[in-house]
């Protein structure tokens, strides 16, 4: 940076270019008009000082900034982000449990301020925080998703509306999930569905709800993959159960991706669904279930006595021993690999059963509604597997020429020649 000269052009000397860094840290070029050095020195050194002052200037203000939000409450700061959460259109439900995230570890480290917050004292009333009945520290899968929280408030401290000079938590790491995973979610074999279809209207009411009603909730979550919580939101105005194609809608304040869930599903439960509703306003719910922190406790329930009942004829019912010779755990709400039914279970069923049945790893990553394609076959993965050996049977034939390739289903006679 300095004063430069381009080249002469036919032998005259040109004017005299300065070099300098403005106040944004941006380097600028300028003509300084003159071919005098000491006057093109002297432009320079104006347009420098300048700079400087303000530079100067928005550093003070700055400190200024900073000084005002370090005296603001922590509640203000977050309030504040929770409006921006809604403003970017993220879902209430996500909102909701980022909030009290946030005050939790706020409240239980003693954060007043932003000078307050230190990665030590957030990994430490994380790694102290309870749960259950018996009082289990949080597992890793837990303890990431309130680091998340608390890391997306500092973040968003620290880049929108700069209310940090630097993230505070930026060094904080994230647990592997994996490592530490308490809950093994199993999904259901498709003729314990079919027992629990033909058993399960034996229960009566539970929770105030139809056996038959329950039904529908579960072959809906089956079918759709959709949680607790989005089920539970549903209005008979989100049902378009006519024409070939039926759907139900969950509105983007629901959905956890924060976007309308747009579910598939058979003309059969269409015409199941149709019924049960026939008669309610759009604006009633669909179903009168539990919120979702219950009904994992209500499907284990239905689930336990589907299997006592099924058991009851077990000794004299051969076909029952065959299946229990195959799948001893028939059934069970909880396996000895530590694997269990919930609710939950059947969101898990629903992508199970596709990839079993071959549906494409994109088409589930769909159904499921996973951001990402490695998320499915993260979850999914090991059932492709089963599919090998068909895939190495089918590549077989190929090889053979007992099997062939439609390569141009425009072009029969092309096709004939090509196996040939």
């Amino acid at each position: 940076m300095g004063l430069f000269r381009r080249k002469d052009r036919g032998g005259r000397k040109g004017v005299w270019y300065g070099s300098f860094m403005d106040h944004r840290g941006k380097q600028i070029k300028f003509s300084t008009k003159t071919t005098d050095k000491q006057t093109a020195e002297a432009v320079l050194a104006k347009r420098r000082a300048k700079a400087a002052e303000k530079r100067e200037g928005l550093t003070n203000k700055t400190q200024e900034r900073f000084a005002k939000y370090a005296k603001m409450p922590i509640q203000e700061h977050l309030e504040a982000y929770i409006a921006s959460l809604r403003s970017d259109g993220r879902s209430e439900i996500y909102i909701t449990r980022q909030e009290s995230r946030i005050q939790k570890i706020s409240r239980l480290a003693g954060f007043r301020s932003l000078s307050d917050i230190e990665l030590t004292e957030v990994q430490q009333t994380i790694n102290k925080m309870r749960t259950g009945k018996d009082k289990r520290p949080f597992s890793a899968t837990t303890r990431k998703h309130w680091i998340q929280a608390i890391k997306g408030f500092t973040s968003w401290l620290t880049k929108s509306g700069q209310r940090l000079p630097a993230d505070p938590l930026v060094a904080l790491k994230r647990p592997n999930g994996n490592r530490d995973r308490r809950l093994v979610r199993r999904a259901l074999l498709v003729e314990e569905w079919l027992v629990i279809k033909s058993l399960l209207p034996l229960a009566g009411d539970k929770m105030g709800i139809p056996a038959a009603e329950r039904l529908l909730i579960y072959e809906l979550a089956i079918q759709t993959g959709l949680r607790a919580g989005e089920i539970y939101s549903l209005t008979k105005g989100r049902l378009h159960l006519a024409g070939s194609t039926p759907t139900v809608v969950v509105p983007s304040d629901i959905t956890k991706d924060a976007r309308d869930a747009h579910q598939g599903i058979t003309t059969e439960l269409a015409t199941k669904l149709r019924k049960h509703v026939s008669g309610r306003s759009p604006n009633s719910k669909v179903f009168s279930m539990p919120k979702s922190d219950s009904t994992a406790k209500l499907f284990r329930s239905d689930v336990s006595f589907v299997c006592d009942e099924w058991r009851k004829t077990v000794a004299s019912d051969p076909t029952k021993r065959a299946i229990l010779r195959v799948h001893p755990e028939f059934l069970s709400v909880y396996d000895s690999n530590g694997s269990s039914l919930d609710f939950h279970a059947l969101r898990h069923t629903c992508g199970a059963w596709l990839a079993l049945a071959g549906v494409h790893t994109k088409t589930i990553q769909s159904v499921m509604r996973h951001k990402d394609v490695k998320l499915t076959l993260d979850t999914y993965g090991h059932l492709f597997k089963s599919m090998e050996r068909e895939a190495l049977t089918k590549m077989e034939g190929l090889l053979r020429g007992e099997d062939s390739l439609d390569i141009c289903p425009e072009m029969p006679v092309a096709n004939q020649e090509l196996k040939s």
